[in-house]
């Protein structure tokens, strides 16, 4: 028996003949997820947070949501965005707000 990070057991199912392959399918899993810190940076020509690979800032997603649109309405409204992406953008600003919406 195997037990997760939060102490469930897992079982090794048909597919998975070891806990070798048990493992090796978990790194893989891991090496898939985003770290949010690089979805986030500072655009050199205006010295303000966008969403990275985009000149999209988070003043302009935070503006959205302060009009009372939630992440999936901006994500349909900006579509070439990620709800990934929203929600990026969203969590930088609910933890940078005061410096924020000084600067709204």
């Amino acid at each position: 028996m195997i037990v997760d990070f939060i102490g469930r057991s897992l079982l090794l199912g048909p597919h998975f003949k070891t806990t070798k392959q048990l493992i090796k399918n978990w790194r893989n899993l891991l090496t898939t997820l985003t770290d949010i810190g690089q979805l986030i940076t500072t655009d050199p020509h205006s010295n303000r947070p966008v969403i990275t690979g985009t000149r999209t800032s988070v003043r302009r997603i935070a503006g959205l949501y302060n009009q009372g649109n939630n992440a999936e309405e901006i994500a349909r409204r900006l579509n070439q965005l990620t709800i990934t992406q929203i929600y990026a953008a969203l969590t930088y600003y609910h933890a940078n707000r005061l410096e924020l919406t000084l600067a709204l």
